[in-house]
């Protein structure tokens, strides 16, 4: 704050609202403040060739978040004293995008959606390259290995509040995780602490009153229209998404859920500009199916972290003895969560009693778990378009084990575990594909290339070998051509006009044939 004060005292000449005092905006400002304009609460990342930049306002917030150089954009008239500038390197962005994501902000992200030579010559010399917002970086619907704890869920929380009758949606974008249920205000502070939203999204006619309650529990705050709460809306937007005909199968008991639970699906969508993770089927949680317990409490006991806010010392560093991060993940949700369903407690102690009677068997487990991902966060990636080889990977190498996992759980007698091991049947044929598809080592980047097995794909291996032999090809062409016409000096040559083509002097023009 001091540090923009500062700024905007020594350069009063601009406005907040994105509008010089001092000349007019170029072809390419005005993109920039549309675009901006467009998403109101977002520091713009702007693509100018391989930087992303910031201006104004958001170039001094960033600039004080990232420990980055702050410079001025001037045009060429006379007197412009220039706009505050800074910029990141494409490449790096991501992690420039987690410090900001870190400290509270949320990113618009904006890309050339086409060359300066393609607008050229769409549109004549001085065009205009076309940008738009590919992505919205907030808290909650981060899906990034790098921006996200392997051991911790990343839940965006929907809250409405129905005359102190609080109604819940919660998901995890990253591993599809969906569930709903309904508080009331005092056990409101015990929800927040026990599901450690990392955004929470209010409809815009929530009360000054309620938002300040929320802000001791709440990391992000994200305020959004009234409209996507309204429950006729709310309804077709889940139907659309889960793709049935009614509602009737998830157990919604109030109105308000449906609500909540159809706003969440919206924000999402419209941070992912227009895609959707693969959610789970949304599960309502019965608010009298496990213990509430108020944040000081928790605070207290140190479930999952110390009161420093560190695992290390906590009840689960000393109970996580898990090899996966879903496992990880999955305890620590059971001790936030603690069970008051005596049947339910009954069937995770029979399951647990039984690994613990059989330790050859516990370890066997744990040694093919060794070999399995984070396949829920690989899948949300690839259904959002943002996954990498590494991804499909992940995938395939997870299936690999399910056969060997099948068989060892089997060995345990009982009705949940056999419920358990239906789950892994289904997938041979995803499986196959896939591991006719990958090579075993594969790139981090898919434009690296390099991670498509030969022979996989006859029409793939003739477009690669083109890409990576196609000069030599080109040349070998050459060579025959000219040896079968007798032109010595033919040539293969390419523009962008004509694209590729044989070329001749005059003096061999009669050789060439018809």
């Amino acid at each position: 704050m001091i540090f923009e004060s500062i700024f905007a005292i020594l350069t009063p000449q601009f406005s907040k609202t994105g509008v010089f005092m001092a000349g007019s905006n170029t072809p390419m400002m005005q993109q920039y403040w549309d675009l901006r304009e467009e998403n109101p609460g977002f520091l713009l990342f702007y693509r100018m060739g391989d930087f992303y930049e910031l201006f104004d306002d958001h170039a001094i917030t960033a600039a004080g978040v990232l420990g980055i150089t702050l410079t001025k954009r001037r045009s060429s008239k006379d007197g412009d004293e220039g706009i505050p500038m800074c910029g990141v390197p494409f490449h790096a962005a991501e992690g420039y995008i987690a410090k900001l994501i870190k400290h509270g902000h949320k990113v618009a992200l904006c890309e050339q959606t086409e060359t300066p030579e393609e607008a050229k010559k769409a549109r004549g010399y001085k065009a205009l390259v076309k940008r738009e917002i590919v992505r919205l970086y907030t808290g909650g619907t981060l899906t990034e290995e790098s921006m996200l704890k392997a051991e911790e869920n990343n839940y965006l929380l929907a809250i409405l509040n129905e005359k102190n009758t609080i109604h819940l949606a919660y998901a995890d974008v990253s591993t599809g995780e969906f569930k709903s249920s309904t508080t009331t205000a005092d056990n409101l502070g015990a929800e927040l602490s026990r599901l450690n939203p990392k955004e929470v999204i209010l409809t815009e006619s929530t009360g000054e009153k309620f938002i300040s309650e929320l802000n001791p529990f709440a990391k992000g705050l994200s305020i959004i229209s009234s409209r996507y709460f309204m429950k006729d809306q709310a309804e077709k937007k889940l139907l659309n998404t889960l793709k049935v005909k009614t509602l009737d199968a998830f157990g919604f008991e109030h109105d308000g859920q449906i609500a909540a639970c159809g706003a969440l699906l919206q924000y999402i969508s419209d941070t992912q500009t227009g895609k959707m993770p693969t959610l789970q089927n949304p599960q309502v949680v019965k608010n009298n199916s496990y213990l509430y317990i108020d944040p000081m409490s928790r605070q207290g006991l140190e479930l999952t972290q110390t009161l420093k806010g560190e695992k290390k010392g906590s009840l689960l560093s000393v109970l996580d003895k898990t090899v996966t991060s879903s496992g990880s993940r999955t305890l620590a949700s059971w001790l936030n969560t603690p069970l008051q369903d005596l049947t339910e407690i009954h069937n995770r102690q029979n399951v647990i009693t039984a690994f613990m009677d059989n330790t050859r068997l516990c370890e066997d487990v744990q040694k093919t778990l060794k070999n399995s991902a984070d396949m829920h966060r690989s899948i949300s990636r690839i259904t959002l378009e943002r996954g990498s080889p590494r991804d499909l990977l992940a995938i395939r190498n997870t299936l690999n084990i399910l056969p060997a996992l099948q068989t060892q759980i089997t060995q345990v007698n009982g009705e949940k575990i056999a419920e358990i091991s239906k789950n892994f049947d289904g997938f041979e044929a995803l499986n196959s594909l896939l591991t006719k598809a990958l090579e075993d080592e594969v790139p981090m980047l898919a434009r690296d290339g390099g991670f498509i097995q030969k022979g996989f794909c006859p029409q793939f291996d003739e477009y690669k070998e083109l890409s990576d032999n196609g000069m030599n090809m080109l040349k070998e062409l050459e060579k025959q051509e000219a040896e079968r016409t007798g032109i010595s000096s033919l040539r293969i040559k390419y523009n962008k006009v004509w694209g590729y083509f044989m070329e001749v002097t005059k003096t061999h023009a009669d050789k060439v044939p018809n």
